[in-house]
């Protein structure tokens, strides 16, 4: 199946090439290095995807900038996304940029009449990070370690401990627009070499593509450092309660997976996913924990998998049983399914029959965490996506205080991504 996909995929990049006029065999570098970092699961994190980009010149003239996305293989390898490749003069981006044409989101419209052929497909919404910053190659990633500092409260000092001069801080901007136009500014200054964002993700760049990997997972080691060096901090407000033993929580989820996946098919069927590893158990088992799942994501592009927010269901083993914890599920996806609907209504998310309101994961004290989808795939995604969420968020509260994307952000994010796919 692996072997398919890949020359599918070949075939896709000689098409692209020849419609849009980049020069032969530069784009098949472009989605090797997108599939690299892809596929290392810290790199690509809660958003299980990452955007590369090259600028190359046309044989006609002009630059063309480049996006390819890919999706990772987190845990399995069954969460293989599918590769993007989108094409659009660089020189008119960046004229619909100063003129204004860009300032409002989602920018696919106004980026369609910038396309560098009409059969390529639409860029993702990271477009237009790629295309101000003076480098031919860059990275837009969400890496774990990364994602924990630009979720720290004080993400900007953080940065400035671990990265030193070479990394600029762009605290989170509801405009794409004019976040693009301060990471332009940031990655033209001397001696700057990456940027993070906040609450958004880190971006690399370089004139090569060996150089642009490079540093991208030069990065993620750094950070990765920097939160084994602060130590153990304590976080999350210490344990609650102790995770129940195994065989009394197998027994429990017998009898409580039907009534969830009961609960969550509100519009459709749904196919659920358990994960009840250390890591998940630890964090439903704090005393945090529910504040810290109802905050929100560790990034806008997390959404897409699993939400902006999961279903927490409360648990005292002294005295709840399975029937307690259905009835909780029960009334819980009903209260989710009415909080999404407003917050959708309230903030401009996907609306109508694009809108599936029952919620991706679910989290139960004591328990672990149950993921659901449409398919066996949207399961999976959603419980990689969440599984690699708990990571960063642990590493951001062990730090500082976490502070998650908000409503009105997820809702913007999930425009412009309802918008690149129509």
């Amino acid at each position: 199946m692996h072997g398919r996909l890949t020359r599918a995929y070949g075939r896709r990049v000689l098409e692209m090439e020849q419609r849009g006029g980049a020069p032969i065999g530069a784009l098949a570098p472009l989605a090797r290095r997108a599939r690299s970092l892809a596929d290392d699961a810290e790199i690509a994190g809660a958003a299980l995807r990452v955007t590369s980009s090259a600028k190359l010149s046309r044989r006609l003239g002009g630059e063309v900038l480049w996006i390819v996305g890919a999706g990772s293989e987190a845990d399995g390898g069954r969460t293989r996304g599918e590769g993007a490749l989108g094409g659009l003069r660089l020189d008119r981006v960046h004229a619909a940029m100063v003129g204004g044409e860009l300032d409002d989101e989602p920018h696919v419209p106004a980026l369609a009449h910038r396309l560098a052929g009409s059969r390529v497909r639409m860029c993702p919404p990271e477009t237009l990070l790629h295309a101000v910053v003076p480098a031919t190659h860059v990275d837009v990633t969400q890496p774990d370690a990364v994602m924990a500092l630009c979720d720290a409260a004080g993400g900007e000092r953080l940065a400035q401990a671990c990265f030193a001069e070479t990394a600029a801080w762009l605290p989170y901007e509801m405009s794409g627009a004019a976040l693009a136009r301060e990471l332009g500014r940031a990655a033209a200054t001397p001696g700057v070499r990456l940027a993070l964002l906040a609450r958004r993700g880190l971006v690399t760049w370089a004139e090569t593509p060996e150089a642009c990997h490079a540093a991208t997972v030069a990065a993620v080691v750094l950070a990765r450092a920097f939160l084994a060096a602060a130590g153990d901090a304590p976080c999350r407000g210490g344990t609650a309660l102790a995770p129940l033993r195994t065989r009394e929580r197998a027994r429990l989820l017998a009898r409580l997976l039907p009534v969830v996946r009961s609960a969550l098919g509100s519009r459709r069927p749904k196919v659920v996913e358990v994960d009840t590893t250390p890591a998940v158990l630890d964090f439903v088992c704090t005393r945090d924990a529910p504040t810290l799942a109802k905050a929100g994501p560790v990034c806008p592009q997390q959404v897409a998998h699993t939400q902006r927010a999961p279903l927490w269901i409360d648990l005292d083993p002294r005295c709840d049983d399975a029937g307690d914890l259905a009835e909780r599920v029960v009334r819980g996806a009903r209260r989710h399914r009415a909080q999404v609907r407003w917050e959708a209504a309230a903030f401009g998310g996907c609306e109508g029959t694009t809108l599936d309101p029952d919620a991706r994961v679910v989290l139960i004290a004591g328990v672990g965490m149950v993921a659901a989808g449409a398919t066996r795939t949207e399961a999976h995604r959603a419980r990689c996506a969440y599984g690699r969420a708990i990571r960063a968020l642990s590493a951001a509260t062990a730090l500082d205080r976490f502070v998650a994307p908000n409503v009105p952000e997820c809702c913007a994010f999930e425009r412009a991504l309802a918008g690149n796919l129509t």
